[in-house]
C-alpha cells in the first residue's frame, strides 16, 4: 500500500461515525428477560443432569440402611401386610 492510500484509510477509519443504537424500554426489558431465560435454563439443565443420579445414590444407600442384618445374608424382605 502506497503512503498516499494509507493516510487516506487511516483518515476514514478515524471518521467519527454517528451510531444509531437507541434501544427503547420495551426492546431492552426483552433482551433482559432473554439473557435472564437463557442463562436460568442453562443452570436448571446443569441442576437435573446432578440432581437425579445424586437422588438414586441417597435413595439406595437408605433402602441398604433400613434392611436388618438377617436381610441382607438371605435376602427375604418382611411383608407389611403380615402381623
Amino acid at each position: 500500500m502506497t503512503a498516499p492510500a494509507l493516510i487516506i484509510v487511516s483518515l476514514l477509519l478515524m471518521w467519527p461515525v454517528v451510531g444509531l443504537a437507541y434501544i427503547g424500554p420495551g426492546m431492552a426489558v426483552g433482551v433482559i428477560a432473554t439473557a435472564v431465560g437463557f442463562v436460568s435454563a442453562i443452570l436448571l439443565g446443569l441442576f437435573a443432569i446432578l440432581y437425579y443420579p445424586v437422588k438414586r445414590m441417597i435413595k439406595r444407600k437408605n433402602k441398604e440402611q433400613s434392611q436388618t442384618p438377617e436381610d441382607k445374608t438371605n435376602g427375604a424382605k418382611e411383608d407389611p401386610t403380615e402381623n
